[in-house]
């Protein structure tokens, strides 16, 4: 049987803070004791005895300020995402690399573009330099298609990572993004 996790509040202690995101509880005498969850967490973000007051209150206000941070900054990736719109146009050729030990690369084209959607169909690739027993550089061959039409979401891109990106699909093993219109590394055993 599954023991059910609950929240440790030391007894006889006060709520130092509560707002919903973030409880901190103080206890002992004159409080110097305190533990913070954030959440609906049972598991404690920390649990210290502090040694004056001041140093409680600055942890705890630190603690408080790095919460709203990271709320504040999901909100604006969230709305950041609401309001993306990717730049894709039908004919289009996106980047897919994936693999642990060997690199695998594939092409897609876009045939279809919506709102915030793309469809893609993968394409085929010829070797244009090998660059080693088991390693070659790869282009795509616009309009070869191979394999079925897919829908895929675009997300927006990391605005510091990527600045003009007309965003990414998530695929099987990461994701695929423009293509360059560079030979891409690709790499295999055999």
């Amino acid at each position: 049987m599954k023991r059910e996790r609950v929240r440790w509040i030391p007894k006889d202690s006060t709520a130092l803070v509560d707002n919903g995101r973030v409880a901190v509880y103080g206890y002992g005498v004159g409080e110097l004791c305190a533990v913070a969850y954030i959440g609906q967490a049972t598991r404690h973000v920390w649990h210290y005895h502090f040694r004056r007051p001041e140093d409680r209150d600055s942890k705890v206000k630190a603690l408080v300020e790095s919460v709203a941070a990271h709320d504040a900054g999901k909100a604006a990736r969230r709305k950041a995402q609401a309001e993306f719109r990717h730049g894709y146009q039908v004919g289009d050729i996106l980047h897919y690399a994936w693999g642990w030990e060997q690199t695998q690369c594939e092409f897609y084209q876009v045939v279809e573009t919506r709102e915030r959607t793309i469809t893609i169909q993968e394409i085929a690739s010829k070797t244009v330099q090998r660059t080693g027993d088991m390693s070659a550089l790869r282009m795509p061959v616009k309009d070869e298609f191979i394999g079925e039409p897919v829908m895929k979401r675009v997300s927006a891109p990391y605005k510091r990572l990527e600045p003009e990106s007309k965003g990414s699909v998530s695929m099987a093993h990461g994701s695929a993004s423009e293509w360059d219109g560079r030979p891409q590394h690709e790499s295999w055993y055999g």
